[in-house]
């Protein structure tokens, strides 16, 4: 998926990047590609330009495990704004602790 800035063809930043990051993070959690079944593309520039993001299980959310924080990580990448969006670093820093912490 693109990001929205993309979609409004504004400046484009690494943050496109950890955008892309967090659609990636979302096939490795669900199998699945984000909004996968919409095929037209004015249709999926609208969902992202209104902020709203592919269907997550709650689930996830609910478990104090590794799933619940990966997706928080995952949310993060996706942020409407670009500056709100972690740095590669963060991301990096913030997968790296919840690998640690699961393998202790």
């Amino acid at each position: 998926c693109r990001s929205p800035e993309e979609y409004a063809e504004k400046e484009l930043t690494e943050k496109i990047d950890i955008f892309s990051l967090g659609s990636i993070m979302f096939s490795l959690l669900t199998g699945l590609i984000p909004f996968d079944e919409i095929t037209d593309e004015k249709e999926m520039m609208d969902k992202f330009m209104a902020g709203k993001l592919p269907f997550i299980d709650p689930r996830y959310k609910k478990r104090d495990s590794i799933e619940r924080k990966f997706v928080e990580v995952m949310e993060d990448c996706w942020k409407f704004k670009p500056e709100d969006r972690p740095t590669a670093v963060e991301v990096a820093r913030r997968l790296e602790e919840l690998v640690m912490e699961e393998s202790i």
